[in-house]
């Protein structure tokens, strides 16, 4: 048995993990190969899904992702899961990748087509600002999570 995220499992709009699929290996589906960590963040891969962008949070390192995903991982002392996460969900990021697979009769996205894109150089000071933030809102997220699944229990 082993834990599996997909499109479905990603919050869109707030770039989180939501839930993961238990599956053993005979009703597993074909793109269920690629192991991802606590960290990388992942990209859908296939056109009019680009916002399914999310970083894969501590407590689902070592997951199955659908391989429908590009997955970036930071380089240490260069970017952060966190700031890297950010560029990639900045709208002009996101712009740039649906300009180039626009009129494709495939239309997919591959890790170059992230890769090629124009970014804004960070500073370290902004990229410790953007980690810092991240944490913050993931922090308020498990709390949230938390409160609520105590509310629920005690009713």
């Amino acid at each position: 048995m082993f834990n599996y995220i997909q499109f479905s499992n990603i919050d869109t709009k707030l770039g989180s993990v939501t839930d993961y699929e238990v599956l053993t290996g005979e009703n597993a589906p074909d793109r269920a190969k690629r192991v991802v960590k606590a960290g990388d963040i992942v990209c859908a891969s296939v056109k009019d899904s680009e916002e399914n962008i999310a970083i894969i949070p501590n407590n689902k390192d070592n997951v199955i992702a659908s391989t429908g995903f590009v997955v970036f991982r930071a380089k240490p002392n260069i970017i952060t899961p966190e700031a890297l996460y950010v560029l990639l969900k900045q709208q002009n990021n996101i712009f740039q990748v649906r300009c180039k697979v626009s009129g494709t009769i495939m239309p997919s996205i591959s890790a170059d087509d992230y890769l090629e894109n124009i970014v804004p150089k960070l500073t370290k000071l902004e990229i410790d600002k953007l980690t810092t933030e991240v944490k913050k809102i993931e922090n308020f997220r498990d709390h949230i999570r938390t409160e609520l699944f105590n509310l629920i229990s005690n009713s």
